[in-house]
């Protein structure tokens, strides 16, 4: 089990960058913002510098590749916007490519987006082998999503699609929400598992809420995930750093006795 932190476009620095990994974090998640060449070459001229010795870039997320915009947008448009996710990918030397399942517009139903979006993910998927990468599906919770929400859910949606590379993500924080018990849904899903955000049921600091993080990760380790856990607040620190920093060595220390 490795873990990472999550920076947005604003806080990709060197600064930042080295202060993760001072701090033993092994990887980074990068919120890239449009996958453009012109906006992703300075980030990768920042970042891959500060790649090796046990830091890697987790995934990153592009701005404009989610479910939604997968299924509703001309194919053709997909098709571009993913080309350049999934080459972003491979200059910041990630196979993992978020795809949040965000709510529907209006007018626009949920079985629509399915089937729509199953449709473009087998067109995707051959894509996404050809650069050696995999979408990870995000659901969330009910206040952000109407599509896919429960572990339950995604693992039919996911056995239904077929496709080799499009996987899923768990994100304790949209769990805590939806799933009865989170160590369940997590040994539901392990077989499409490839990336997790944590945080606590408020938002906050791991460690600091009522997550059942020794569960947690006394299933993970049951269920032989070797990927990242990201830490993603949904709440402001004054110095990001440090909460950082003790979210880590909570994390970390509670690995090396469960």
């Amino acid at each position: 089990m490795k873990f990472g932190a999550v920076l947005d476009r604003r806080s990709i620095t060197k600064e930042n960058l080295e202060k993760l990994k001072s701090l033993g974090f092994d990887g980074v998640e990068l919120f890239i913002g449009e996958p453009s060449e012109q906006n992703v070459k300075p980030i990768a001229e920042t970042v891959k510098p500060l790649l090796g010795d046990g830091f890697q870039v987790s995934d990153i997320f592009a701005s404009g590749v989610d479910l939604v915009r997968v299924a509703l947008d001309e194919l053709e448009s997909v098709y571009i916007r993913c080309r350049q996710a999934f080459e972003a990918a491979r200059l910041l030397e990630t196979s993992i490519v978020l795809l949040p399942v965000f709510r529907t517009p209006p007018g626009v139903d949920r079985a629509t987006v399915l089937a729509k979006a199953s449709a473009a993910l087998k067109r995707l998927d051959g894509l996404a082998s050809e650069y050696g990468v995999r979408l990870a599906l995000e659901p969330l919770n009910r206040y952000e999503t109407n599509i896919l929400k429960t572990m339950s859910e995604t693992l039919r949606f996911l056995e239904n699609l077929g496709c080799e590379n499009v996987k899923t993500m768990a994100d304790l924080y949209h769990m805590s929400i939806e799933e009865a018990w989170i160590p369940d849904a997590l040994r539901l899903i392990s077989g499409y598992l490839v990336h997790m955000h944590v945080s606590e049921n408020h938002g906050g600091i791991p460690g600091t809420g009522t997550l059942p993080y020794p569960q947690v990760m006394r299933t993970l380790k049951e269920v032989g995930y070797d990927g990242f856990m990201s830490i993603e607040f949904h709440k402001g620190y004054p110095d990001v750093m440090e909460a950082y920093g003790r979210s880590l060595k909570y994390l970390k220390a509670l690995a090396d006795v469960v």
